[in-house]
């Protein structure tokens, strides 16, 4: 009985307990010139309340999954950027959050080895840093020319998968080559001008959820991965890249329920 008690008290404890202020775990240089001209001067620091999710080690560098995880955090997320230092461009993404979102993935290129770092900003305004080392044993990802897409440019396919406990995952992908202007024609030898989605907007029946502003560091054919409280009725896409092109997209997406056990009933 007492023992039960006190591992009840360890679970209530540790409900409680608030994220864990940690040192910078990683002083680089490139990090230092990333804290200099994209935080000016903003207070940053370096917590458990959000996770980075990336495999340690990549072969295809071309195409990293990735996965930003805020469902930890005990402050509303008002902003999120994301950095691979050692990328020829080292800014991924800068995210808006307009609702409330859970986690957010997509897959992004690496050059080399290097760090990853995500950055949460709360409504005080103070930055939350994460970060993961992650080994690149084929370099080049960003000199890579992107492989056979079987999407149009513009092209989005999406999917949403819903848990018994309302909880969405809303999965779409945008047929994009997302040129670096580093790679080159293989025929002519020439290089194949950059040519990359830099802006975004995904909507769903309440709304917007998020507006992102992208770089080219991000993998041909971009997938996204945004984990919801809720399923959405609807969702819009309004994507625009640097020549120009806008594309826009409103469907009511597949919805998939997901996680029900032998025997349950799916909700409406």
């Amino acid at each position: 009985m007492v023992r039960a008690m006190m591992l009840k008290s360890l679970a209530f404890l540790v409900v409680l307990v608030p994220s864990v202020a940690l040192a910078n775990p990683l002083v680089t240089e490139a990090w230092q010139d990333i804290l200099d001209l994209e935080f000016e001067g903003a207070e940053v620091v370096y917590d458990d309340s959000v996770s980075l999710m990336l495999p340690d080690q990549v072969d295809e560098a071309f195409s990293v999954p990735l996965v930003m995880d805020f469902r930890s955090a005990p402050f509303e997320v008002a902003e999120i950027a994301l950095f691979v230092e050692n990328n020829p461009f080292p800014q991924v993404a800068r995210i808006y959050p307009a609702q409330p979102i859970h986690a957010i993935g997509f897959n992004i290129r690496l050059e080399q080895t290097t760090p990853v770092r995500v950055a949460a900003m709360d409504r005080e305004g103070v930055w939350h840093v994460a970060h993961r080392e992650v080994h690149v044993s084929s370099p080049g990802g960003c000199q890579a020319a992107p492989p056979r897409s079987y999407l149009s440019t513009g092209e989005v396919t999406m999917r949403q998968f819903v848990r018994p406990d309302g909880h969405s995952r809303l999965k779409l992908k945008i047929g994009h080559p997302m040129h670096t202007g580093l790679a080159t024609n293989e025929a002519t030898g020439e290089v194949i001008p950059a040519h990359y989605i830099d802006q975004m907007t995904v909507g769903g029946h309440l709304g917007d959820l998020a507006t992102m502003t992208l770089w080219a560091s991000v993998a041909s054919d971009p997938a996204f991965v945004f984990d919801l409280p809720e399923k959405q009725k609807s969702i819009s896409v309004n994507a625009a890249d640097t020549n120009g092109e806008d594309f826009t997209t409103q469907a009511q997406p597949t919805t998939v329920p997901r996680g029900f056990k032998p025997g349950e009933a799916p909700q409406s």
